[in-house]
């Protein structure tokens, strides 16, 4: 009889085991999508951006239907929470300035997405920004990497409209705080623009990133973001030592 009860109580805990990890169909593409980005970083990191671009083009299209089919029927939100920024500095190395990197920083680091987030509304949009982020930089180094001058610039074009259709998603769905997310974007943007020699749109950015970075010192919030943030400092140290012109006597 102990052994018939000791069975049971093994078989209910299995049970439970089985509900908390079993994934619901529904979610496979959820996860699928996750697992295509998480791919296509490695590929980023090796410097395979043709085979990225591919990748985070299969992970951004599987996201988008799995929203379009699923989204209402998530939950508004978890008591999970993972942030943008979370998922960056997870992923993300810190600065360190080179011989090889004497004009500009380029934020390029892949984001991994966890694959233990709840999906919900909110972290359905979460990884949408993180997958159109991925695809950005993918298609911005590559055009680094390309020899060809259309091949180049339509890369740039594609990279900008990404940046920013990643910048406003996180923006109209109401991810605030994000700020290592933010200037990511705006000073791979700003690059973009530099190199395509619009030079009015790329100094916005970097103006925009100056401007944060002193807000944030302001705050007193750069200490404990430091390590991550002096990258953009560098790429904005030009517009803190311009002279100033004296007003004549």
């Amino acid at each position: 009889i102990y052994l018939i009860k000791k069975s049971k109580e093994l078989l209910l805990l299995e049970t439970t085991r089985s509900k908390v990890y079993t994934i619901p169909p529904t979610m496979n593409a959820f996860y699928q999508a996750i697992a295509e980005n998480n791919r296509s970083v490695g590929l980023i990191s090796s410097g395979d951006y043709e085979a990225a671009i591919d990748g985070q083009t299969r992970a951004l299209s599987i996201i988008k239907k799995f929203m379009d089919l699923h989204g209402d029927q998530l939950p508004k939100t978890s008591a999970h929470r993972t942030s943008l920024d979370q998922c960056m500095t997870a992923s993300c190395c810190t600065f360190e300035e080179d011989d090889d990197m004497q004009h500009e920083f380029l934020y390029q680091q892949g984001v991994v997405i966890p694959m233990d987030i709840h999906p919900d509304q909110d972290i359905g949009a979460l990884v949408s920004c993180m997958i159109i982020f991925n695809f950005a930089l993918a298609c911005q180094l590559s055009a680094s990497s390309s020899a060809g001058e259309e091949v180049v610039i339509a890369n740039l074009n594609k990279a900008i409209k990404l940046y920013q259709l990643s910048f406003n998603l996180q923006r109209n769905a109401n991810m605030d705080g994000n700020v290592l997310f933010s200037l990511a974007v705006v000073n791979n943007l700003g690059i973009c623009h530099r190199q395509l020699h619009n030079q009015e749109d790329s100094g916005k950015c970097f103006e925009y990133v100056l401007s944060t970075l002193m807000f944030l010192t302001d705050c007193g919030e750069v200490s404990e973001l430091y390590k991550y943030l002096d990258g953009f400092f560098f790429n904005v140290a030009h517009l803190i030592s311009q002279p100033t012109v004296a007003p004549a006597a």
